[in-house]
């Protein structure tokens, strides 16, 4: 995933910043909300499909975009950015403790609920709201409650290292709460297995090199069964953790595709959120693995005593979920077909070799 900024043809002050691989959007477009020095709210239309003009040939941009503007509640500070979005949802302002969010789809709030029910505050409180005027645009609307902190982008700026090891320490921290139910059968066999079968069915070439693995693991999903169901976040990112001046996390948020999974395999991710990618490659910070103990440590160290003793016993397992976990990340699926990330890719090997500190003891993270 990147970070991109991308300037209109037509429009100077219009930036987009979306933490998406462009390769990887088919058509990408959507719409802008800026406010303008007067107070009123302005929309742009975006794409990036090469001479494309979408308020040329799609009423829907102009209804929709009058549809929000006519709908938001608060005004938007003299000139600043409201939100940049894709067409799928867009953000507003809806007063001081809330956002708003629409979309032509609608969304399952349930993934919201069984996190902020386990994970507390952290998790924006969320809710539907009816609106025939929307409706009947297809356009569902959602109030959330808005959470303090910056983004982890943005928030981490200037920290150097400290930063980075606070962060991790406590995300930690907050999933250590994240305990659902004491076996996670329907998960597996409701989310894990269809999609490794969907990963082993693609005709993707660069899964080819991954075959035996997922195969391998087909083969443990009744041990992985065994493994408390945890909460998980589908897309866990420096965008999507907020953090206030000491790098606490106060909030995670962009819970969507998201669903509780065995423990350890939510944490897939723990590669790119203690290190980083640089110029398409992995890379390990200095404190790297300060970070990244930091973060086991406190997510062990917050769980219940008999959970804890659980996972202990089967360290092993959770190790093996890890390891899968990243596999799943890397080979995602999204509406029924498979995709995958390419910086990932070609960092897997190296991944595959990693082993969790209460594995390796005193050994390197990753196997040379």
């Amino acid at each position: 995933m990147v970070h991109e900024i991308i300037r209109g043809k037509n429009h100077d002050d219009f930036v987009l910043c979306s933490p998406r691989a462009p390769q990887e959007c088919l058509d990408f477009r959507g719409l802008y909300f800026k406010a303008t020095m007067n107070g009123n709210m302005v929309a742009y239309e975006f794409t990036i499909q090469k001479d494309a003009y979408l308020s040329a040939h799609e009423n829907f941009v102009a209804n929709f975009s009058t549809t929000v503007i006519n709908t938001t509640m608060s005004i938007c500070p003299q000139n600043q950015v409201l939100t940049e979005f894709e067409m799928g949802h867009v953000l507003s302002t809806g007063g001081p403790h809330y956002r708003r969010q629409f979309r032509t789809e609608p969304l399952d709030l349930d993934t919201f609920k069984i996190a902020r029910a386990a994970l507390g505050s952290v998790v924006p409180d969320s809710q539907p709201l009816e609106n025939d005027e929307l409706l009947s645009e297809c356009v569902w609307a959602y109030s959330f409650t808005r959470i303090p902190g910056q983004m982890w982008l943005r928030g981490v700026a200037g920290k150097g290292a400290d930063g980075r090891i606070a962060i991790n320490k406590s995300l930690g921290h907050v999933f250590s709460k994240g305990y659902l139910a004491d076996s996670s059968g329907a998960a597996v066999d409701g989310k894990v297995r269809p999609h490794i079968e969907a990963i082993l069915e693609s005709p993707l070439d660069e899964i080819v090199p991954y075959q035996y693995h997922l195969e391998g693991f087909l083969d443990k999903l009744e041990q992985l069964k065994k493994l408390p169901l945890w909460v998980a976040h589908y897309d866990l990112n420096e965008l999507n953790v907020l953090i206030d001046d000491d790098c606490h996390v106060t909030g995670l948020v962009d819970w969507e595709l998201s669903a509780p999974l065995p423990f350890g395999v939510g944490f897939g991710r723990i590669h790119s959120i203690v290190g980083e990618y640089t110029g398409g490659e992995f890379w390990m910070p200095d404190e790297f693995e300060i970070a990244e103990r930091g973060f086991w440590n406190e997510l062990f160290s917050g769980l219940p005593a008999d959970t804890r003793s659980m996972l202990d016993r089967h360290i092993d397992l959770v190790q093996d979920a890890v390891i899968l976990g990243t596999l799943l990340d890397c080979f995602f699926l999204e509406n029924g077909k498979v995709g995958f990330n390419q910086v990932t890719v070609k960092a897997l090997p190296k991944f595959l070799t990693y082993r969790m500190p209460f594995v390796r003891g005193t050994e390197a993270p990753y196997r040379d």
